[in-house]
């Protein structure tokens, strides 16, 4: 029966395919003619003049030559600089802006402002005596707690390396200890004599 078929005429089991085409026969044709088309498409996208598109852009753009960050002045090509954001944001909440403004370092005042009156000094005195108070507060509970950190040390594995750290910060705590009660008894002094002049 093999025999008999010729290799041009279709077989019995495909009329429309012949033995000498490819497998796939006349159905591979659409998917090459879509992938040629794809490809036309891409090449036409790619190597398009650009002219037309710049042309259009320059219309809709603000007359006027840009200067580019690096100098360059002409029409703006690609994607362009933003303006920078100013630091003060309107969402973002006030305690934030507040807490972000006080990371800055702020210069204090080298002595007191000046007044109108003696009254004025006197209260200006008397507020930085209760804050020259809080902070004496502050350093002596400080040293307070330093017994027993001493007694926390005493444990450790590394105790040598640490004492020597722990000497350092307790020399440290004292001295600003002194400086607090100076400045207390500074602001004391001036006070009873703006009160007694």
């Amino acid at each position: 029966m093999s025999s008999n078929v010729s290799p041009t005429a279709p077989s019995p089991e495909h009329p429309s395919q012949r033995e000498s085409d490819p497998p796939g026969g006349p159905r591979l044709l659409p998917g090459l003619l879509g992938i040629g088309v794809v490809l036309a498409l891409g090449a036409l996208l790619a190597f398009w003049p650009a002219d037309a598109t710049r042309s259009e852009a320059r219309e809709r753009r603000q007359d006027g030559p840009q200067q580019s960050l690096n100098g360059h002045v002409g029409p703006a090509v690609g994607v362009q600089a933003r303006s920078i954001d100013n630091a003060s944001n309107p969402r973002m909440s006030s305690a934030l802006s507040h807490a972000v403004a006080n990371l800055a370092p702020h210069a204090k005042p080298e002595g007191p402002p000046a007044f109108d009156t003696p009254e004025q000094e006197i209260a200006w005195y008397q507020k930085q005596l209760s804050l020259a108070q809080q902070e004496l507060e502050n350093r002596k509970r400080y040293v307070d707690r330093l017994p027993g950190q001493r007694e926390r040390l005493a444990g450790d594995p590394n105790a040598k390396a640490r004492l020597e750290q722990f000497e350092r910060t307790e020399k440290n705590v004292h001295d600003s200890l002194a400086r607090a009660q100076r400045k207390v008894e500074a602001l004391r002094n001036k006070l009873a004599e703006l009160q007694r002049g």
